[in-house]
């Protein structure tokens, strides 16, 4: 999972944005039945992604051989929340199957275009954070450096609203928004 402290939906915009690894949330590859609602829910999001045109970032025949076998993604992190829960799933499936390139930022692009499935837009700051375990500042949209010093989270905490969104539609109403000057 990931939480990014500055700069939620400006990053879109080429603001700048710290985002960090939360790792109170986890999630792994399963071939186990899914028995619970959750596990259901990320088995048919596998699924549907499994309709996304991605041969040029990822081994599409050995990923929909695992599909067919019954491969999930069992994790803790809660859809709809903010916390990068399509973002784990996108790493997830990058780290396993996917093309590596030659730089965190070719990385970010190809991890961005494959999330794009499920936000119709993504910077790929969710899932490369999931994937190198390791803040990133984002100094732009074209350039994103992992960041080694320490990050104080004293005091920080999450509040859980109960209350799940979809972040494509509010991607939209902000980018909608972001046309007025």
């Amino acid at each position: 999972a990931k939480v990014l402290l500055l700069g939620e939906y400006t990053i879109l915009n080429g603001s700048k944005a710290l985002a960090i690894p939360y790792t109170d949330f986890t999630g792994r590859w399963s071939f186990t039945a899914p028995d619970s609602e959750a596990a259901q829910l990320s088995r048919a999001s596998l699924l549907r992604f499994m309709s996304h045109h991605s041969e040029k970032y990822l081994d599409r025949p050995r990923l929909a051989e695992d599909v067919e076998k019954g491969l999930w993604f069992d994790s803790s992190i809660p859809h709809g929340f903010g916390v990068g829960s399509s973002g784990a799933l996108i790493a997830a499936i990058y780290e396993t199957y996917g093309y590596k390139q030659e730089s965190i930022q070719a990385d970010k692009n190809s991890l961005a275009k494959l999330e794009d499935f499920f936000h119709g837009s993504s910077s790929g700051i969710d899932p490369l954070v999931s994937l190198i375990q390791n803040p990133l500042l984002i100094h732009s949209f074209d350039n994103v450096e992992s960041y080694d010093r320490p990050v104080n989270l004293e005091g920080f905490f999450l509040l859980n609203t109960g209350k799940p969104r979809q972040t494509g539609s509010l991607v939209s109403i902000y980018q909608e928004k972001m046309k007025d000057p």
